[in-house]
Formats: structure tokens, C-alpha cells, sequence
């Protein structure tokens, strides 16, 4: 019990903080002169608390309808909503946008963020969304441990290949082993 409860909390928190990171992409698109007000540290530390005891209440909920079917669809949805909102006026604003450089900037800074969802989202839905009667135990045990192993890795490695000084040391790194 203890480890779904955990388990359940990891995975809600996640959905939350994407739902967050759209809305702190929308900020900093749509209004990037008050960015830095708007997304003020203790609104960062309400919104990162505020994932953890959403999601942690939500795992509660779960665990008390163990012995039923743990129904999902509630915290996707929401989620999806606000994401997709977020993105469509950062899509519009991005639109709206002169500079060519500016909109590369703005669909760069999206990218990372928008690889993450897509990937989180999709696994989460195929798992949750396919018909109860005859699905097999095999794609069950695969697509659980794609999105509790291989997920996490890849949103490392897709926030960190998104970062400037990450791929310099990479490009040094490569270069360097070229050399000899």
C-alpha cells in the first residue's frame, strides 16, 4: 500500500509539474518584461508545494479506491487542459511575434518542455485509455516500466541537452575524444 501510495504521488506530482512548467512557458512568452514578477520565487515555491499536496492528496483518493479500478482521467484532464491552454496562447503570441530569431528563441525554449509532455502524456494514456478486456500482461509490465524508468531518464536528458552549458561541455567532451 505504502509503495503505491508513493509511487501514485511521484506520478501525479509529475502531471501537476508539467501543467506548471506550460504555465511558467506561457509567463515567460507571453509576457517576458514581467516574467520575473509575475513568476516571483514564493509564486515558484506555492506552485512546486502546491503540485506535491494536490498530488499527495490524489494519491490518498487512490489508495482508498485500491480494491476499485484507480481511475486517472481526473488529474489528465485537468492537465491537459491547462497545457494545452498555455501552449495554444504561447502559439498565438509566438505568432504574433516580428523577429524570426524571436520566434526560434520562443519555440526552443517550448521544445524541451513540450518532448517531456508529449512523452509522459502518451504512455500515461495508452496505459490507462486501452480496453480492460483482453489486454496483455506483457504490454502492461512494458509500458509501466517505460514510465517509471525510461521516462524520468529521458526528461533528463532532453531538460539537459536543452541547456547551453551542458551542450558546450558535451561538444568539448566529443571534440576531445576525437583528437586522439
Amino acid at each position: 500500500m505504502v509503495q503505491f501510495y508513493l509511487f501514485c504521488t511521484c506520478v501525479i506530482t509529475e502531471i501537476f509539474l508539467l501543467a506548471v512548467m506550460a504555465y511558467d512557458r506561457f509567463v515567460a512568452i507571453c509576457n517576458p518584461l514581467l516574467y520575473m514578477v509575475i513568476m516571483s520565487q514564493k509564486l515558484c515555491a506555492e506552485l512546486v508545494s502546491g503540485c506535491y499536496l494536490l498530488a499527495s492528496v490524489s494519491a490518498l483518493v487512490h489508495l482508498c479506491l485500491t480494491l476499485e479500478i484507480p481511475d486517472y482521467n481526473f488529474n489528465e484532464v485537468i492537465t491537459i487542459i491547462i497545457i494545452l491552454t498555455s501552449y495554444l496562447f504561447i502559439l498565438i503570441t509566438i505568432l504574433k511575434m516580428r523577429s524570426a530569431e524571436g520566434r526560434r528563441k520562443a519555440f526552443s525554449t517550448c521544445a524541451s518542455h513540450l518532448t517531456a509532455i508529449v512523452v509522459f502524456h502518451e504512455t500515461i494514456l495508452f496505459f490507462y485509455c486501452q480496453p480492460s478486456s483482453g489486454t496483455s500482461l506483457d504490454i502492461d509490465k512494458v509500458t509501466t516500466v517505460f514510465y517509471t524508468v525510461v521516462i524520468p531518464v529521458l526528461n533528463s536528458l532532453i531538460y539537459c541537452l536543452g541547456n547551453k552549458d551542458v551542450k558546450e561541455a558535451l561538444r568539448k567532451a566529443l571534440s576531445s575524444n576525437t583528437d586522439f
